[in-house]
C-alpha cells in the first residue's frame, strides 16, 4: 500500500514542476491519416517534453457525436467537447499524461472520428509543459500525412516511450510495473543530488534525497530543483482523480473553473467525494497556489478515503500563529502535526496560509510515506 501511495504522490509532484519547456520559434505542424476508424492525428516539430495537448477544430454544419481515442494507455483524455454555433460545430480534444507524451520531435495524439465529416484545413493547437502551463498556442495547418511522412507511430505509445527528464521514471517497461518492479529502494541518504539549489545543510536536503531516490520528484530545468516553486490546487486534484482511475463524478461546477481545461472533471469529482471545497465566494481557484493548510486538509481527507489511520492528533499550542488556522483545517493540521507531516517553521509558526513549496511538498511526501502509508 505504501508503494502505491508513494507512486500516486510522485505524479502529483511531477505536475507541480512549473518550469516551462524550451520551445522553438516556429509552431509545430499537425498531420493525419484517414482510416475506417477516423483520422489518426500526429504533431511534428515538437521541442521539449509535452505533458498535455489540446486541439480545436471547426466543422461546417452539425457533428453531434464525435469520438476521440487517445494514443498511449497512460494518457488521460475526457470526451470531446462539442459546441454548435452559427451553422458550424467546434470540437475540442484534450489529453494529458504524467510522463512526456512525445518521442523526440514527434507526438501522436490519437484518432478523431467525426462520423463521416472531413477535417478542416486548420485548427487551434495548445501544448502544455510539465507544469501544465500553455507553452504553445497557435493556429496550425492540418494536412494529410505523406507516405513517407511522420504518422506519429514513434510516439504511438505516448506516455511510455517519450524521453524523460533527469531523475524521472523510465517507462519503457511499464507493462511490467505492477508485477516485476523491484521492491528494494536505494538508501536515499547516500544519493548524490544533481541540483545546485539543494545542498547539504539545507533543511529540505534529506527530503529531496528521498523523493529523488524513489523517483517521486525530478528537477525542473537543468540542475535546478526549484525548492521555492509552489504547486496549484488544480494540479493536486487532477492527480488524485487520475490515479483513482478518472472516475465519473457530478460534483459542484465552480464558476471560475473552465470546463474545457484539464482540471474541470477532477475538480467536479473531488468536490463530489468531499476531498475539496470551494472558497466562501463560491469560486475554486484552480490556478491558486495551494496553502499548507489546504494541502493538509486534502491529504487528511484522502487518507480517510483510503482507510488509513487518521486518529493521531498533535497540539497546536506551541505555534504562535495557531489561532490563524482556518476552522476547516484545525483537525487536519492537528493530524498533520500528530503524524509528523508538519513540524512548523523556524520562526515558531505553523504558517497555515503559506504556499506549499516544492521543498515543503517533498518533506510532507516523505513523511506521509513513512508515517501514514505504512505497509
Amino acid at each position: 500500500m505504501r508503494k502505491i501511495l508513494c507512486t500516486l504522490l510522485s505524479i502529483l509532484t511531477l505536475l507541480s514542476c512549473a518550469a516551462p519547456a524550451a520551445w522553438g520559434a516556429s509552431a509545430p505542424s499537425v498531420t493525419y491519416r484517414s482510416g475506417g476508424g477516423g483520422a489518426s492525428l500526429s504533431v511534428s516539430g515538437v521541442n521539449g517534453g509535452v505533458y498535455g495537448a489540446q486541439l480545436t477544430v471547426t466543422i461546417p454544419g452539425s457533428c453531434p457525436n464525435p469520438s476521440f481515442t487517445p494514443a498511449g494507455k497512460e494518457v488521460y483524455s475526457p470526451s470531446c467537447t462539442v459546441v454548435e454555433s452559427g451553422g458550424s460545430t467546434e470540437i475540442t480534444i484534450y489529453l494529458t499524461s504524467d510522463t512526456p507524451m512525445n518521442s523526440g520531435s514527434a507526438l501522436s495524439l490519437g484518432t478523431l472520428n467525426l462520423g463521416g465529416a472531413s477535417l478542416p484545413a486548420s485548427g487551434e493547437l495548445k501544448l502544455l509543459d510539465r507544469g501544465l502551463n500553455v507553452s504553445i498556442d497557435a493556429t496550425v495547418t492540418l494536412r494529410p500525412a505523406s507516405s513517407g511522412g511522420s504518422s506519429g507511430s514513434s510516439g504511438g505509445s505516448s506516455g511510455s516511450n517519450g524521453s524523460r527528464p533527469s531523475g524521472g521514471k523510465d517507462d519503457k517497461d511499464d507493462k511490467d510495473d505492477t508485477g516485476s518492479k523491484p521492491e528494494e529502494k536505494p538508501d536515499y541518504t547516500d544519493v548524490v543530488l544533481p541540483f545546485s539549489d539543494a545542498n547539504r545543510g539545507d533543511w529540505y536536503y534529506t527530503a529531496v534525497q528521498f523523493v529523488y531516490a524513489n523517483r517521486m520528484m525530478s528537477g525542473t530545468a537543468g540542475d535546478s530543483f526549484s525548492p521555492n516553486t509552489p504547486t496549484t490546487r488544480g494540479m493536486i486534484v487532477t492527480i488524485l482523480h487520475r490515479l483513482e482511475g478518472s472516475p465519473a463524478g457530478g460534483g459542484k461546477i465552480f464558476p471560475d473553473v473552465n470546463q474545457s481545461l484539464y482540471y474541470a472533471a477532477p475538480i467536479a469529482w473531488a468536490s463530489a467525494q468531499g476531498l475539496v471545497n470551494g472558497y466562501d465566494n463560491g469560486s475554486f481557484g484552480p490556478e491558486d497556489a495551494i496553502t499548507r493548510q489546504q494541502l493538509a486538509a486534502i491529504l487528511y481527507r484522502y487518507a480517510e478515503s483510503k482507510g488509513y489511520d487518521t486518529s493521531a492528533r498533535g497540539s497546536l499550542d506551541g505555534f504562535r500563529d495557531a489561532a490563524t488556522v482556518n476552522a476547516y483545517a484545525v483537525e487536519p493540521i492537528r493530524w498533520a502535526v500528530g503524524t509528523g507531516l508538519i513540524s512548523g517553521m523556524d520562526d515558531g509558526t505553523i504558517s497555515p496560509t503559506g504556499r506549499a513549496t516544492r521543498a515543503q511538498v517533498a518533506t510532507i511526501l516523505m513523511r506521509f510515506c513513512e508515517n501514514v502509508a505504512k505497509d
